[in-house]
This record gives structure tokens, C-alpha cells and sequence, in this order.
């Protein structure tokens, strides 16, 4: 029985050490990050040709667009609750996504910035003082 257990967590080891990937040299980590940069870049400049919500929660709007245009959008859970409650009527047409983002999230006092492969949604007066 004792041979049979520990067979069993010497082949669960094994699959763990199998199924974990190596890491990526430090070059390679950084060259993937800099694709992800310019991947996100590029969708940022994707014009999306219809935003039209009216009254709506501005979190369903970023939510909208996210699926929209395939960007992985975050933000912290205080920002989220302050989108959920925000409510944006919105009519805007063949407008770039980094455009329209700007737009929506202004009067909000929020903004964006691309971080590690992801638009990260901020408090503007936050971002102003980090960049300070």
C-alpha cells in the first residue's frame, strides 16, 4: 500500500514539474512584455464604430468596449463601485477606442494607462501625482 502511495505522489510531482512551463529568460520576458505593449497600443487606435448607451452605468459602457475591441480593461474594485454607479449617456461614432476612453472617463475624474500587457483604469488626480 505504502509503495502505491508514494508511486502515486512521485508521478503527481513529476506531472507538476511537466505541466509547470519554464520561465522565460529575462531577454525573452522582456521582449514578450514589449509585444504586449505594442499590442495593446495598437487596439487602443481601433476605431470602434458605435457607442450609444444612454443612461447607463459607465462600468457597462468599459465593459461594452472590453468585448468590443478585445482589450483586457482593469481597474480596482473603488473604481469599479464608482462606475457602477456613474451614469454616462453616450452617442459617439467611428471614434478610436484611446480616444473614447478619454472622453468617458474624464468626467469621472478617471484615466487610463497601459501597464504589463493591460489598459489600467486610474484616478487622474492619482496618475497626476505619480507622474510628478
Amino acid at each position: 500500500m505504502k509503495t502505491i502511495l508514494w508511486t502515486c505522489a512521485a508521478l503527481a510531482v513529476a506531472l507538476v514539474v511537466v505541466a509547470t512551463p519554464r520561465a522565460r529568460a529575462d531577454g525573452d520576458e522582456a521582449e514578450a512584455k514589449a509585444d504586449d505593449q505594442k499590442s495593446i497600443e495598437e487596439k487602443l487606435e481601433t476605431i470602434v464604430p458605435v457607442i450609444d448607451f444612454k443612461d447607463a452605468p459607465l462600468l457597462e459602457v468599459l465593459l461594452f468596449l472590453k468585448a468590443a475591441c478585445d482589450v483586457p480593461i482593469v481597474f480596482s474594485e473603488e473604481i469599479g463601485e464608482l462606475a457602477a454607479k456613474t451614469k454616462i449617456t453616450v452617442q459617439l461614432k467611428n471614434m478610436p477606442l484611446k480616444a473614447a476612453l478619454e472622453f468617458l472617463l474624464a468626467s469621472s475624474g478617471l484615466t487610463y494607462r497601459v501597464v504589463d500587457g493591460e489598459v489600467r483604469i486610474v484616478f487622474a488626480e492619482a496618475e497626476a501625482e505619480s507622474a510628478e
